[in-house]
Formats: C-alpha cells, sequence, structure tokens
C-alpha cells in the first residue's frame, strides 16, 4: 500500500512538474512573441521607436528607426502631398483655431523621443554620414502631419504648423539640456545639426509666406530656449552660434528657386508671396538685445553678426555707386536681401530704403519699452544713432 501511494504522489509530482515546465514555455513563448511584435510596430512605423533602436550602437537599426520615426509623424496615408501648396488662412484664422495636442506625441514622449534622436546623431561616425543624418532629423519638422487630421485644409495647414513648430521647439529644448554633455570631439556636428534645424524653422515660416501669427509663435519659442538670455542656465556658446548663422540661413532660405515651366508673371507673384518681413524677423533679437544680463557678451554678439552685417547689406544693396560697395573681405553680401526682404506679411513691397528705417525704428523703440535695462537702452540708442537715426522715430514713439 505505501509503495503504491508512493507512486501515485510521483506520478503527481511529475505531472505537476511538467504542467509548471509547459505553463512557463508558453510564457517565455508569449513573451517573445509580444516583444517581437513590439519590435516589429516599432520599427514599421506604427509607434514611435524605442529609443534603444535609435540609439543602437547598429548603424542599420538607427537607420530603421530614424525612418520608422518619419512614417509615424508623418501620418502619410491621411496627408496630400499638396497640403501646402495653395495658403487658405490669414491670421485671424490662426487665433480661430485653438491648438490641438496631438495624443501620439505628449510632452513627456516628445522628450523621451528627442533624447533617443540626441544619442543616435552621438553615434554617428564620419562627415558625409553625419550630414545626411543631420538633414534627415532635421526634415523631420517638415514632413510632421497631426492625427487626426480635419476636414478643411485651412485648419489642417494650421495644425500641422502649430504642431511641427512644437516639434521643432522640443529639438531646442533637448540641445539646451544635453550641451554642455557634449565633447570636443563631437560639438562640430552638433554645430551642423544646430544650423539645420534653424535652417528647417525658417523654411516652416515660409511655407507658409511668412504668416505673421506663425512669426510671432517663433519668435516665442526662441525668447523660451536658445534666446533665453535670462536665464543663467542657457548655454550662452550655443546662443552665439544661432547669432553667428541666422544672415546665413536667412539667405539660403530665400534663394529663389524658379521653374522652367513658370512664366514670368508667375515667377513675380511666387517670389512677392515668398519674400520675408525682416522686421518681424529680428524680434526675438530685439528680445535678447533688451534683456541680456550684464556680464554676457550675447549683446555685442548681436550688435556684430546680425544688425552690423544687416545694415552693411542695407547699404551695399542701395548704393550704385560701386566705389562704396563694401569689398567682399570686408562684409559678406548676402544676395537674396536686394530682393527677397519685405516691410510685412501684409506688405510685401520691397524697398530697402524703408525697410531700413522700419528696422532702425524697431530698435528705437525697443530701447524705449520700460523693461529694457537701462545699460542696453544707452547702447540701443547708440546704435540708433550711429545708423542716421531721426528724430521721427522719437516722435512715433
Amino acid at each position: 500500500m505505501k509503495d503504491t501511494r508512493s507512486n501515485e504522489n510521483q506520478l503527481k509530482r511529475k505531472s505537476n512538474e511538467s504542467s509548471i515546465k509547459k505553463s512557463s514555455e508558453n510564457l517565455k513563448r508569449n513573451k517573445t512573441s509580444s516583444s517581437k511584435s513590439k519590435v516589429q510596430a516599432s520599427l514599421k512605423g506604427d509607434t514611435i521607436p524605442l529609443g534603444k533602436f535609435l540609439a543602437s550602437n547598429d548603424k542599420s537599426t538607427r537607420d530603421r528607426a530614424v525612418a520608422a520615426l518619419r512614417t509615424f509623424i508623418s501620418n502619410s496615408d491621411q496627408t496630400p502631398n499638396d497640403l501646402f501648396s495653395i495658403i487658405e488662412f490669414d491670421n485671424e484664422d490662426w487665433n480661430s483655431h485653438t491648438s490641438i495636442d496631438d495624443a501620439r506625441l505628449d510632452n513627456l514622449s516628445m522628450s523621451k523621443l528627442y533624447k533617443g534622436l540626441f544619442y543616435c546623431y552621438w553615434m554617428s561616425d564620419k562627415p558625409l554620414i553625419q550630414q545626411q543624418l543631420a538633414n534627415e532629423l532635421s526634415d523631420l519638422c517638415l514632413v510632421y502631419r497631426p492625427n487626426p487630421l480635419g476636414s478643411s485644409t485651412a485648419f489642417n495647414q494650421i495644425q500641422t504648423t502649430k504642431g511641427a513648430l512644437r516639434f521643432w521647439k522640443a529639438f531646442w529644448v533637448a540641445i539646451r539640456a544635453e550641451w554642455h554633455g557634449i565633447d570636443r570631439h563631437r560639438i562640430d556636428k552638433y554645430l551642423l545639426l544646430c544650423r539645420r534645424f534653424l535652417g528647417v524653422g525658417l523654411r516652416l515660416l515660409q511655407r507658409v509666406h511668412w504668416n505673421q501669427k506663425a512669426i510671432e509663435e517663433w519668435s516665442e519659442i526662441l525668447q523660451e530656449t536658445v534666446l533665453n538670455v535670462s536665464d543663467p542656465t542657457n548655454p550662452m556658446s550655443l546662443a552665439y552660434h544661432f547669432c553667428d548663422i541666422f544672415l546665413e540661413e536667412l539667405n539660403k532660405t530665400l534663394q529663389p528657386i524658379s521653374s522652367s515651366n513658370e512664366s514670368e508673371s508667375e515667377s513675380e507673384i511666387e517670389t512677392e508671396s515668398l519674400r520675408a518681413p525682416i522686421n518681424s524677423l529680428l524680434s526675438p533679437f530685439l528680445y535678447a538685445l533688451s534683456n541680456s544680463r550684464p556680464g554676457i557678451a550675447i549683446f555685442q554678439k548681436i550688435i556684430e553678426t546680425i544688425l552690423i552685417p544687416l545694415f552693411e547689406n542695407f547699404e551695399a544693396h542701395l548704393t550704385t555707386d560701386e566705389r562704396f560697395i563694401p569689398s567682399s573681405s570686408t562684409i559678406i553680401i548676402f544676395d537674396s536681401f536686394s530682393t527677397q526682404l519685405c516691410l510685412s506679411n501684409q506688405s510685401s513691397i520691397n524697398d530697402l530704403k524703408l525697410i531700413r528705417s522700419q528696422v532702425l525704428k524697431s530698435i528705437f523703440q525697443t530701447g524705449a519699452q520700460k523693461d529694457c535695462l537701462e545699460v542696453n537702452r544707452k547702447k540701443l540708442y547708440a546704435f540708433w544713432a550711429s545708423k542716421g537715426g531721426t528724430n521721427e522715430d522719437e516722435d512715433e514713439d
């Protein structure tokens, strides 16, 4: 009897062990299957690619992750390719359409995503690969489309632009946070990445024909991030680099792209609609001039890299006598500034003399603001006077 019971217990024990083993194997199999499905979804563009794929040691995995991200945020199945072929909204429409949060990318997801993109770029080696990746990462701002889309083209254009600017802002937030951790061996490639994102930001504005409300949002982003001169934690070397390259990137953006199929009248209309309101684009820099803290060099940097070259270009393009045109060894002449600048989004007139006068007036008005630091006010007035500021600017103020 005892032997029989003992055998029965052993059989039961073996049976239990066998069932536990099978359950464990099934669980592992399910986990593996689930993990594989998540990986496949992440690399197909069905979800945001995981950071470990973006920052993988394997270049092919990183490339697949970036391609999947492009598919994910472009919403290509629902978005027409010619969404911005004709701009169908104005400033009033911009105000009437409140931003709709994209459920795919909340603030936390955006932060994690850019953390992964930062290290994706960190892992890239060799100049050509870095240049290509910098282009691909910055172009994500241009392909961004909201989800879901609305039925109105104007609505979709506004929401796409707002969402793209939000995506663009997340880059500057991320690069500020990581800036001090970039070593001297990698700093050059990150300077290139910043250049590409600056250029794309200007192209976003150009795509909506320099809409004033879009420019205001772009300006606010810069005031909160890279040009936040009142924040002592803001990396000033990043702000200096931004100032160094701003006019160069604006000139590139404004280079006319003509098609052989366009008539002269069509080309002229397109050129006028794409002229940039330089006064509005200077607003984040004027803000920095007004609010820069004593003891930092950003004030002089903006004067030397933006305002002085801009006025020298005004004078060069306005001067008909070649003897008075500054030599190329003295300054950089931006060819597009002679025809592609305008007063405002509402006026596409390319009158450089009038534009120069309006920029001078804005400089004076910046110095006249109540919240302008006194030391900055004196410097702004001095620059204004050196460029021929008139009493009319004072009277209008």
